[in-house]
């Protein structure tokens, strides 16, 4: 925390301004737009009335093995098992990625350096977009990014935006890859695979980016504020959250999307 600065936590989520540029990172990101993603499926992409209908003998024991370690996290004895446990749920998850998506897209495996696929290189250039943007976020308050409460330090990243990044993976990033793919606005003529691994190529960034930030400034109505946010003010929302909690204003409870 910074002890220089006074913030009046209730004025501050009252007055959440328009959704704010990051700059000065290594990613070029595009202007951001105001997204109308009506019309779509939420979870897949597709254009409502045309979404694929998936397996659900698969999806269900997919979805039966998380719960089973849902129900282990609480008797967690310390963050590493915990993080074990996140890490099962994951891969469970990624493995239901081929009843998501058409075409035949499936993610086998999660490889990251370098990535070895499409998927893989989407989902790694979109943590890292989604990295820098709640770094950004977290510079707008009283938090200190290198002090985190999952991830542990490190000397060459900022462990607090770790955290806030896992909770909007899947609200952000993989609902963005799910569109794109399942509408087919990108394809295998968007990667690169002349050097080792799998990466974007230009095309390919500039169309993902331009989604991206689409996403992040879709609003949705607020249950408390009762008024509409964007999805990046949501992000600095939950860093106000901390801020109360670690002075003893709330006790903070982690963003669960409610619609």
């Amino acid at each position: 925390m910074n002890p220089a600065a006074e913030v009046d936590f209730s004025e501050q989520e009252a007055q959440i301004d328009a959704a704010v540029h990051v700059e000065n990172f290594s990613l070029d990101l595009e202007p951001e737009t105001t997204a109308d993603d009506a019309g779509y499926d939420e979870i897949s992409g597709l254009p409502v009335g045309v979404v694929e209908e998936p397996s659900r003998e698969s999806l269900a024991g997919i979805y039966a093995t998380i719960e089973a370690l849902a129900g282990q996290l609480a008797d967690a004895p310390n963050v590493d098992v915990l993080r074990g446990l996140e890490g099962k749920m994951r891969e469970r998850y990624y493995s239901a990625w081929g009843d998501i998506l058409v075409d035949d897209w499936r993610l086998e495996r999660r490889v990251r350096r370098p990535p070895d696929n499409e998927l893989n290189a989407l989902i790694s250039f979109g943590n890292s977009w989604l990295y820098t943007v709640c770094l950004g976020e977290i510079y707008r308050t009283q938090l200190t990014p290198t002090i985190a409460y999952l991830h542990e330090p490190g000397d060459r990243r900022f462990s607090l935006a770790l955290d806030l990044s896992e909770l909007f993976k899947p609200l952000i990033v993989d609902r963005v890859i799910f569109k794109l793919i399942n509408t087919r606005q990108m394809d295998t003529s968007h990667f690169d695979k002349s050097m080792d691994g799998c990466l974007m190529n230009e095309t390919g960034k500039k169309i993902f980016l331009k989604e991206l930030e689409d996403k992040l400034a879709t609003t949705i109505k607020h249950r408390r504020l009762g008024r509409s946010v964007s999805y990046r003010q949501l992000i600095r929302l939950e860093c106000y959250k901390l801020v109360r909690h670690l002075t003893g204003l709330d006790k903070y409870k982690a963003f669960r999307a409610w619609w």
